[in-house]
């Protein structure tokens, strides 16, 4: 759970601004276990960051990443469902041309059957 910090946007110094970002906020990460801040700490450091801009830039990351898989998986899902509409119209398209031949054949068939009687009569 992420809190905003005391002060909110005042937390801010004039050192914490990026020309291509919006001025940086405070926040406390909660539920965090201290080891997984122990390793964000000992990454960050190795990486020659502090921690806070570490955990934002990987944060940032993870985040973008789950939404670009959503995305494709909903890209996915609505491919599957033209393929499904195509599908059937292809499906409907071949039952309605069995059908109009089934029509067909039984007008031909009738139109037989009136001739007989005719010539008969």
């Amino acid at each position: 759970m992420l809190d905003a910090g005391r002060g909110g946007a005042d937390c801010s110094s004039p050192f914490d601004f990026e020309p291509d970002r919006s001025p940086k906020r405070q926040y406390t990460l909660k539920g965090v276990e201290a080891e997984a801040i122990e390793l964000m700490r000992d990454a960050a450091r190795t990486e020659g960051m502090k921690i806070g801009s570490w955990v934002s830039l990987r944060m940032r990351e993870a985040a973008e990443k789950a939404l670009n898989q959503k995305s494709t998986r909903l890209n996915a899902q609505q491919q599957g469902a033209i393929v499904s509409q195509e599908e059937l119209v292809r499906e409907l398209s071949a039952r309605v041309s069995s059908l109009e031949q089934e029509i067909r054949e039984l007008t031909k068939t009738q139109m037989a059957v009136m001739a007989r009687i005719i010539t008969q009569g």
